[in-house]
């Protein structure tokens, strides 16, 4: 039971005039005195006779039971009376008692001036306030309580009085009073959301019964005790439909329990508008915030010290603002200003796919190209930016033949010229160079084609010399036949595969030959043909066969015969 001293006892007469409105004849003796404590430094009030055992909500105005031991269901409306009970040490009565209060009902009020009339020695129950309509929720307090009255009179209504009519010592200014009410279990929640994830403050705002409280949190209705402290936290990782449930028990074992469909709140959002530098040597940024989620309203916390949502006049650097809600969830945004680039050499290289080549003499030809074939060349990613400082020059080079299966560098340097006098063109005496960028392109070389036998070779027939004609056949070899050979890509060089000639009739003979032609990469294409030595010509008759005459030996002269015939 809650027990006020208040040391004065309180019995209530004339109902019909406890709600009198302040009049001139009727005035707020809690505005005596001087600000800005009034009618506290006023009065000295020093009684200590009385004490007011309860003030509560009860359904009838008479015999009135204090409904601290039932509960009732936050929302809905009930006809109540605010009733006090009362106990005196006094051995005498009081007369011409008023009381002056404030009455707030859940955050509303309305003063009150009730006149009490003679109070009795003793204990008992008088009707303070009522019948109204009562929300179950609703606290209801009694503040700024000052009753007066006088120790001698009559039972007659006191009108007029004024700060003078009563003494300054019969009173009493208790402070104030809750006014015991049913059990009424309910809580507020609030919260930060982040992604799928929800931390949520729950507070009990219980009400009514017999504290201290003891409480049981069941965040996700699944039967299990969550939590027992009066205002939690919980962090729920779904932001699925949820029901959180709070059972409260008072100090008598009074249960009620309370239940809401949890709406989680939205997200903290920030999106920003970032306007940059320019061109403009004067010119300034600025970052215009959206704001959006969470509960308003926002506070704005930047790395510059604005609390401003937007910041403009800003610079090259990086600016961070820290968002606050009502409720304290926070969110971040960074963004970096950048120094403008007016102009640019921006340079990305082509890429190239394997290249081979036949011959170096085939490689594209050196010197100057322009943007567009730069940009057209390998896989056409090649680029070059459209705002450079100067004027774009590209030159292409080829490094030196290596030999046969060896790799050449074509190399494109892109150069970018000051241009002085601002025309656009590249002039001969404009040569300070701002930038310069080099792409390298890797070709193989490599020949694998023969040489082209223009003219192929011809046999040759000499007529013998007695001496195996060797200069004819000499000749004829190093003329490689009358053989005549190309290349696309190097010189040729010619060999024979010549031994000897054959052994025919006297000093004739006859030998086939093959020439063969060779390229620097070692590809090589033949001709062959035969050189042949014959003898068509008679021998030369240099001294005539002359007549010889012998004289018969009788032997048929056959020495002489045959001595004329060997000559």
């Amino acid at each position: 039971m809650r027990v006020f001293k208040f040391n004065l006892l309180l019995i209530l007469f004339a109902i019909g005039n406890c709600y009198s409105q302040f009049t001139t004849d009727k005035p707020d003796l809690r505005l005596c005195g001087n600000s800005p404590n009034y009618y506290l430094d006023y009065f000295n009030c020093t009684s200590n006779n009385y004490t007011l055992d309860n003030v509560f909500l009860s359904l009838t105005d008479v015999n009135g039971v204090p409904l601290d031991t039932t509960t009732c269901t936050p929302g809905t409306s009930h006809t109540m009376y605010i009733m006090l009970n009362y106990t005196s040490n006094s051995n005498s009565d009081i007369y011409h008692a008023r009381m002056f209060a404030d009455l707030i009902v859940n955050g509303s009020s309305t003063s009150l001036n009730v006149s009490l009339g003679t109070v009795a020695p003793g204990s008992g129950q008088r009707l303070l306030y009522g019948p109204f309509n009562w929300v179950c929720g609703q606290e209801i307090m009694l503040d700024r309580i000052l009753i007066v009255w006088k120790t001698s009179g009559n039972n007659n209504l006191l009108v007029p009085y004024n700060c003078h009519s009563y003494n300054r010592s019969q009173c009493e200014y208790p402070g104030s009073v809750v006014v015991v009410a049913p059990l009424a279990v309910q809580f507020n929640y609030e919260g930060c959301t982040s992604g799928n994830l929800a931390t949520i403050n729950f507070e009990s705002t219980t009400t009514g019964g017999n504290p201290p409280y003891s409480y049981a949190w069941d965040f996700d209705s699944d039967g299990i005790i969550d939590s027992t402290q009066e205002n939690p936290i919980n962090t729920y990782t779904s932001l699925s439909a949820t029901t959180a449930t709070l059972t409260v028990t008072d100090s008598y074992g009074t249960t009620n329990t309370f239940s809401v469909l949890l709406n989680f709140p939205s997200e903290l959002l920030i999106n920003a508008n970032v306007q940059g530098l320019t061109c403009d040597p004067n010119s300034t940024a600025s970052i215009d915030l959206t704001v959006s989620g969470g509960t308003p309203p926002y506070t704005y916390s930047w790395n510059t010290g604005s609390t401003n949502e937007d910041v403009s006049g800003l610079s090259e650097g990086t600016y961070n603002v820290t968002v606050t809600d009502a409720i304290g969830c926070i969110k971040t945004y960074s963004t970096t200003i950048s120094q403008i680039v007016c102009c640019e050499f921006l340079v990305t290289c082509p890429t190239f796919p394997p290249t081979t080549l036949e011959c170096y003499d085939l490689l594209p030809i050196e010197g100057e190209i322009s943007e567009s074939d730069f940009e057209a060349l390998g896989n056409g990613d090649g680029f070059i930016g459209d705002n450079p400082c100067g004027i774009i020059l590209i030159t292409v080079q080829n490094s030196a033949y290596a030999g046969c299966n060896s790799n050449v560098i074509r190399t494109y340097t892109v150069t970018e010229y000051q241009d002085d006098n601002n025309n656009g063109i590249h002039d001969p005496n404009e040569t300070t160079i701002l930038n310069t960028f080099t792409c390298n392109q890797t070709i193989l070389i490599n020949d694998t084609t023969a040489p082209t036998i223009d003219i192929a070779a011809a046999d040759l027939t000499v007529e013998c010399d007695g001496n195996g004609n060797t200069a004819d056949l000499q000749a004829w070899l190093a003329s490689n036949g009358g053989a005549s050979s190309s290349d696309a890509c190097s010189s040729v060089t010619w060999s024979n595969n010549y031994s000897s000639l054959s052994d025919d009739c006297g000093a004739t003979g006859s030998v086939s030959v093959t020439f063969i032609a060779t390229d620097d990469c070692g590809n090589s294409s033949s001709s062959s043909a035969t050189f042949t030595i014959q003898d068509t010509t008679a021998p030369t008759i240099d001294i005539l066969a002359s007549d010889l005459t012998v004289e018969c030996d009788g032997n048929g002269n056959a020495a002489e015969l045959q001595a004329w015939l060997a000559a």
